[in-house]
C-alpha cells in the first residue's frame, strides 16, 4: 500500500483549522493506519507546523482575554474606590469648585449676620421704651410690620408683597429696604411731594445709605402722619407745634436722635 501522508495530513490541518474535533480525529485514526513497508507509523507535524498552528494562536488568544476579563472587576472597584476617597490621584490643575462654594457660604453668611444685626438695631430704635426689644426672626417681622404700616402712611394704597420666614436673612433684609425706596418715591409723585422731598437728598431715593433711608423713611412717614391729623408734633421731643410750622421734624434732627442712639 502506498503511503497516503499528504492525503490524511492536508485532511487534519483542513480540521484544525476549522475547529473540526471529528475531522481531527478521524484524520488521526486514518493517518495511524498506514504504514509504509509493513511498519507503523504515527502521525506527527513538524515544529513549523506546530508553531504555525492558528488553532492554538486562536485558543492561547482566548485564555489571554479571559485572565483580562477576570482581573477587570477588581480594576473597576479600585477606580472607584480612589475616586470616592480620593487618593491623591487626581489632576492637580482640575481642582473642584468646593474652595468657590466654600467662599460663597461665607460671603452669605457675612451677608446674613450684617443683616440681622442691622434689623435688630432698627428694631431697638422703634421699640418704645420699657418695651422688651425683638431680636432675630422677631426684630425681622417687628421691623417689617412697622415699616409696612409707614409706607402705607406715605403711599396709600401701595400693597408690599409677603414675607418668607424661611428666607435667608440677607433677603429678608433686601425686601424692608425695597419697600422703604418703593414708599418713598411713590410719595415724590403724590400730593405730599413737597413735605416729603424735605426728607430725601437730591441725589434720589436709591443713592440713600440704608442708614440715612431708615432715617428719612421714618421721618417722612411721621410728618405726613401728623399733617393727616391736622397738626405736626416733633419727632423729637414730641412736643406740639402749630400746622405749617417746617422747624418741626427735620432730618437733621432724626440724624441727631440716631447718632445718639448709636453712640450708646
Amino acid at each position: 500500500m502506498a503511503f497516503k501522508k499528504k492525503t490524511w495530513g492536508s485532511r487534519l490541518l483542513n480540521a484544525i483549522s476549522t475547529n473540526d474535533e471529528e475531522g481531527v480525529e478521524e484524520a488521526i485514526r486514518d493517518g495511524s493506519q498506514e504504514a509504509p513497508d509493513g511498519e507503523r507509523v504515527e502521525p506527527t507535524l513538524d515544529r513549523r507546523t506546530r508553531d504555525e498552528d492558528p488553532m492554538t494562536q486562536c485558543m492561547a488568544a482566548i485564555s489571554g482575554l479571559g485572565e483580562k476579563i477576570d482581573t477587570l472587576p477588581g480594576l473597576v472597584a479600585e477606580a472607584v474606590a480612589k475616586a470616592l476617597a480620593g487618593t491623591g490621584d487626581e489632576d492637580p490643575n482640575n481642582k473642584p469648585s468646593d474652595d468657590a462654594d466654600k467662599s460663597k457660604r461665607e460671603d452669605e453668611k457675612r451677608q446674613d449676620d450684617e443683616a440681622r444685626s442691622e434689623t435688630e438695631d432698627e428694631a431697638e430704635c422703634l421699640t418704645e421704651e420699657g418695651k422688651r426689644i425683638p431680636t432675630g426672626d422677631a426684630a425681622f417681622s417687628a421691623v417689617r410690620q412697622a415699616t409696612v404700616s409707614t409706607a402705607a402712611i406715605l403711599a396709600p394704597g401701595y400693597k408690599p408683597g409677603t414675607m418668607d420666614s424661611a428666607s435667608p436673612s440677607r433677603e429678608k433684609r433686601s425686601g424692608i429696604i425695597e419697600i422703604r425706596r418703593l414708599a418713598l418715591e411713590s410719595a415724590l409723585a403724590g400730593p405730599n411731594k413737597a413735605l416729603v422731598a424735605r426728607y430725601v437728598p437730591r441725589k434720589g431715593v436709591r443713592a440713600m445709605t440704608n442708614d440715612a433711608l431708615f432715617t428719612a423713611f421714618n421721618a417722612a412717614g411721621e410728618a405726613v402722619r401728623n399733617q393727616n391729623r391736622g397738626s405736626v408734633f416733633s419727632g423729637v421731643t414730641g412736643r406740639p407745634e402749630q400746622a405749617g410750622d417746617k422747624a418741626a421734624v427735620t432730618a437733621a434732627d432724626i440724624n441727631e436722635r440716631n447718632r445718639a442712639f448709636y453712640k450708646r
